[in-house]
């Protein structure tokens, strides 16, 4: 077997080493050796605390309280002796007498509920069966409504978000996009009801916990199928606080970072749903906390698998080079003992 020449081999060796330095380098520089790539107890605490901060304020009936009062004020009509306060939440939140609502249906244009099946009467709150919908298919998708109504499509996209906007401020929330998917209609076509809502009353029948007859069923509904802007501002208020706790402690691996949201979004979204079962039996449904946990659970899944097939393919490529190098080295050493 022929040798390679000195230099030459040298030269080799020098690129495959070098080589072999970078990969080095590009692996301690994914691991991560300047900044924090496990959680410690600390930091788990910190998650735990902004989910369980989180569940306390979203139970809380004050703020509950204080927030169905905005949305009965935008309810209403603009009145000259309306405070500063009342006027400032009429125009941003103002919906008084829109389509979404109701229609001038009754024969001396007197406005009324109407619902999604024409004629028929509703068995449940007046927003499951008409215009609340984003997601509707039929005739009272709220933009179409809006849209139609103000004779503009961006006023009338602007009336629509303004009204659903507003309706999660109110204590029966805005009911979830494809509540219009479970409608049905009885066997005399007089009525329709929706399978959501008898979901809650089979609940409600079945529940053991002392609740107000009237509208409890209705309540069961309000929060386990509807979505509210306490839990909404609370979840992005625990996502900033999180991310800033992230950056002062230098939490920049990809993995890492999606599994402290998820601890806290999880804290938040389960233990939410527990206490609203202590008080009144009923699992409250943060819907944007939910919605966020299962997005960190398949961002921290997918970023650990991306990383994975980039450290093996770093793997692969220092073994490639550390054979070739072996292999440089035996030929230099069968061509030595090969001229003895």
């Amino acid at each position: 077997m022929e040798a390679l020449s000195p230099s030459l081999y040298e030269r080799e060796s020098e690129y495959y080493c070098n080589k072999i330095s970078a990969l080095n380098a590009e692996y301690e520089k994914n691991i991560s050796l300047d900044f924090t790539v496990e959680l410690t107890a600390t930091d788990y605490a910190f998650a735990i605390m902004v989910g369980v901060f989180g569940a306390v304020i979203t139970n809380s009936k004050n703020v509950e309280k204080i927030l169905d009062e905005m949305h009965q004020i935008a309810s209403t009509p603009l009145k000259e002796n309306d405070t500063v306060f009342n006027k400032i939440i009429k125009a941003l939140l103002g919906h008084y007498q829109t389509d979404m609502d109701t229609l001038p249906i009754g024969p001396d244009g007197k406005r009324g509920f109407p619902t999604r099946t024409a004629g028929a009467g509703r068995s449940g709150p007046h927003r499951i069966f008409w215009g609340h919908d984003i997601l509707s298919l039929k005739n009272d998708n709220p933009f179409a409504l809006m849209i139609k109504q103000t004779g503009s499509i961006s006023k009338g996209i602007l009336a629509a978000l303004k009204h659903l906007t507003a309706d999660t401020f109110s204590k029966q929330g805005l009911p979830i996009p494809t509540s219009s998917w479970w409608d049905y209609s009885y066997n005399d076509g007089k009525k329709v009801g929706n399978k959501l809502l008898d979901f809650c009353n089979r609940l409600y029948d079945e529940s053991a916990h002392a609740m107000s007859k009237t509208g409890a069923n209705n309540e069961i509904f309000n929060h386990m199928f509807s979505i509210h802007v306490q839990d909404i501002t609370v979840q992005a208020l625990g996502s900033a606080l999180c991310k800033r706790y992230m950056k002062y402690r230098h939490l920049k691996d990809k993995v890492v970072e999606h599994q402290f949201l998820l601890i806290s979004y999880a804290v938040m979204f389960y233990l939410n749903s527990f206490l609203g079962f202590a008080r009144t039996g009923i699992l409250y449904i943060n819907w944007s906390a939910g919605i966020c946990m299962v997005k960190e659970l398949i961002l921290m899944n997918t970023s650990s698998w991306f990383e994975m097939k980039k450290l093996e393919k770093m793997t692969a490529e220092t073994i490639r080079c550390s054979n070739d190098i072996e292999k440089m080295a035996r030929q230099q050493l069968d061509a030595y003992e090969n001229n003895l």
